[in-house]
């Protein structure tokens, strides 16, 4: 059962209607096919198990779903970077379980434009650690790309 826990301001992240903040840790297992057991086994950072979902609701724009709210609000840096990173998927969506590099890294960036490059650089250091632990070239693949893709956008 999902528990509502934060309401996005719409000024401060320059949305047209608000964003909900939902910790829903069975939708998040199934999606993501772990439990608490292989998070822990395999070393995982349950923040990186973050969605956005559009809204059915008429009062919000869209839901963030993260798997342990506590846990997720840890670290801003983090948190504001996976927000905005998040909120960048509604100008540059991506299905359920398609890969899209290009569309991850534009989302990468919205968090940088609002300055979370610290907490982005955070974020794919969790993410390369989580899919070496995996073994799964798909998400090592992953990592590597938007990792290249921030260095040369600050580069730039």
């Amino acid at each position: 059962m999902y528990c509502l826990c934060e309401v996005l301001d719409c000024k401060k992240y320059s949305i047209d209607k608000p964003v909900a903040i939902l910790e829903d840790k069975q939708i998040i297992q199934k999606l993501f096919g772990l439990n608490d057991k292989w998070l822990n086994m395999f070393n995982i950072d349950s923040r990186l198990m973050t969605v956005c979902y559009e809204s059915l609701d008429g009062d919000f724009l869209r839901f963030i779903v993260v798997y342990d709210y506590e846990y997720f609000c840890s670290d801003n840096e983090v948190k504001e970077a996976i927000i905005y990173h998040e909120l960048g998927h509604i100008t540059h969506p991506v299905a359920e379980k398609e890969i899209n590099h290009q569309a991850e890294i534009f989302c990468d960036q919205n968090a940088i434009f609002h300055g979370y490059v610290s907490g982005i650089r955070k974020v794919l250091f969790l993410l390369s650690k989580m899919a070496h632990s995996l073994n799964n070239p798909l998400l090592i693949e992953a990592a590597e790309t938007r990792t290249k893709a921030l260095e040369q956008f600050k580069a730039g």
